[in-house]
């Protein structure tokens, strides 16, 4: 099976080794949008929510990253750690298998930066547009992935603002 908490510990270790202090890119979301749960996540050295602080280029290199990261676990141990749900991509096989490699890239990449407080919807390297707030649970219709392994804390770095 799949483990989403990889992906979700990989960003957040690589968050949390930037530092939290580089300046907010000017993509950061007005205010008036709607953000996802992470916007009122603070980091304690700038008092921003991560979206805010490293900014949508950053979430967009971190997924990239991630799944390079799992491609190169695949390829070193096959399915012995992740399971059998990357190898399934756009095959169908359940529904959350449907999505091709690149739509699944894109709305992982969707979802982190809504995740940690950016705006519903951005525009993926691939030009297309991808929505962030998803439904995890339909997301991972038939791969044997428990609530509790979609749940994850925030670190202790974080405070709500």
């Amino acid at each position: 099976m799949f483990r989403p908490g990889l992906h979700h510990t990989a960003l957040v270790t690589t968050l949390l080794a930037l530092g939290c202090s580089k300046p907010p890119e000017a993509s950061a979301p007005a205010h008036d949008q709607p953000r996802g749960p992470g916007a009122t996540l603070a980091c304690q050295s700038t008092g921003k929510n991560e979206f805010e602080t490293y900014g949508q280029r950053a979430f967009l290199a971190i997924t990239k990253a991630v799944l390079r990261n799992v491609g190169a676990e695949m390829a070193a141990h096959g399915e012995a750690n992740l399971g059998d749900s990357i190898p399934k991509l756009g095959t169908g096989v359940n529904p959350a298998t449907v999505d091709n490699l690149a739509v699944f890239e894109g709305k992982v990449a969707a979802y982190f930066v809504w995740a940690y407080g950016g705006p519903t919807e951005i525009k993926y390297t691939d030009g297309a547009i991808y929505q962030g707030p998803q439904d995890m649970t339909a997301a991972h219709v038939g791969l044997n992935i428990t609530s509790a392994r979609t749940t994850t804390s925030r670190p202790a770095s974080w405070s709500r603002r």
